[in-house]
C-alpha cells in the first residue's frame, strides 16, 4: 500500500526500488480503519487541512500503468539497468500483484545482458521497481505524479538477505536530470540487511553537496510480519519520519 497526504503543490517524483512490498499515500481528511490509514496523520501545516492526493492499494492482478512506471525517468522505451553499478537490469515482468501486494522480483539472468551499466559490463539478474516518473523520457509525456510537500507512506517488506538493494525515494521531477536534491524515505543497503538509513541530501546557497542522514535496526523479522509502515512529512522546513527528523 502507498499513499501520499498534501497540502501543497508538487516537484518530486515517488520510487521504489529492487525488492519489496509497498502502497502509496496522500493527505486527506484524518485516515481512519475503514480507509486503511496506517498511522495517525501529524497536524497539517498552520492554516491547511490534509487531502488525500495519491493512493494504490494494488488491487488487481496487473499495475495501473496510470500512477506507476515500473521503469526509471531516464527510459528511452524499454526499462534501463542499474545506475549504481550494480548486477540488474529492470523489467515490467519482475513487478508482480496479487493480493493486494505489489511484488519488485530479482530473478538470476540465465544468460547476462551486456549492459555498461551493470558491474563488469553484465546484468546477471532481472529485477522491478515502480516509480512515478515519465512513461517514456523521449516523447512529450508527463510525469505520472509531482508533489512539494507532504505527508506520504508506504507498507514495505525488505528481504532478510545480504546484497539487495531496497529503497523508497523522492527524486525531483526534472526532465534535464539536475538534481539538486533527494529524499530517500529507506534505503536498506546490501552489506547489512538489518540496517535501515533516512537520507536527505541537498545543496547549500553556495551550491555545495551536503548529505544528512539517519539509521536505524531492522526490529521485525521480515518472512512473517505484514511489513513495516515506512512514513515520512515533508515540509519547508524539516524532513520527518517518526522517530527521525532533519530540519
Amino acid at each position: 500500500m502507498t499513499r501520499l497526504w498534501r497540502a501543497r503543490r508538487s516537484i518530486l517524483a515517488l520510487g521504489v526500488v529492487l525488492l519489496g512490498q509497498l502502497p502509496i499515500a496522500a493527505a486527506s481528511p484524518a485516515p481512519s480503519a475503514a480507509d486503511g490509514g496506517l498511522i495517525a496523520l501529524p497536524s497539517p501545516p498552520a492554516g491547511t487541512t490534509w487531502h488525500l492526493a495519491f493512493h494504490d492499494e494494488f488491487t488487481g492482478s496487473t499495475l495501473d500503468t496510470g500512477k506507476f512506471s515500473p521503469c526509471f525517468d531516464w527510459n528511452f522505451g524499454e526499462c534501463t539497468s542499474s545506475f549504481l553499478n550494480g548486477r540488474e537490469t529492470y523489467s515490467p515482468q519482475q513487478v508482480v500483484l496479487a493480493n493486494g501486494v505489489a511484488r519488485l522480483v530479482a530473478t538470476p539472468l540465465g544468460t547476462p545482458k551486456p549492459d555498461e551499466a551493470c558491474y563488469q559490463g553484465e546484468c546477471t539478474y532481472a529485477s522491478g521497481m515502480l516509480s512515478t516518473a515519465r512513461p517514456n523520457a523521449d516523447d512529450v509525456s508527463r510525469y505520472l505524479y509531482t508533489f512539494r510537500y507532504g505527508y506520504v507512506e508506504a507498507r514495505l517488506k525488505f528481504p532478510s538477505t545480504p546484497g539487495f538493494f531496497t529503497a523508497f525515494w523522492l527524486l525531483p521531477a526534472d526532465p534535464t536530470y539536475t538534481y539538486s536534491n533527494e529524499i530517500d524515505i529507506l534505503e536498506q543497503l546490501g552489506d547489512d540487511p538489518t540496517m535501515l538509513n533516512m537520507t536527505y541530501l541537498y545543496l547549500t546557497a553556495r551550491g555545495r553537496s551536503r548529505t544528512r542522514r539517519r539509521e536505524g535496526t531492522v526490529i521485525a523479522p521480515r518472512s512473517t510480519t505484514p511489513g513495516a509502515t515506512t512514513p515520512m512529512e515533508w515540509t519547508g522546513s524539516r524532513v520527518h519520519s517518526p522517530g527521525t527528523s532533519m530540519a
